[in-house]
């Protein structure tokens, strides 16, 4: 498997770390930011959570 790239926060610009967890007896995912602590749901899978993670808006003015 290919190492899954992480966008800084959108919040504090810091470091993004995928993190493991499990709910109600099944692995999850989720990543959280290691400045400010922002993170995203649980996904059931890595992929799900980092497409949260480096989803961005684009402003148009």
């Amino acid at each position: 498997m290919d190492k899954i790239e992480l966008k800084p926060c959108p919040f504090c610009g810091g470091d993004a770390e995928m993190q493991q967890g499990k709910y109600q007896g099944l692995r999850t995912f989720y990543v959280s930011c290691l400045g400010c602590g922002a993170r995203t749901d649980l996904e059931y899978a890595e992929e799900f959570a980092a497409d949260l993670w480096n989803e961005r808006v684009n402003y148009v003015d």
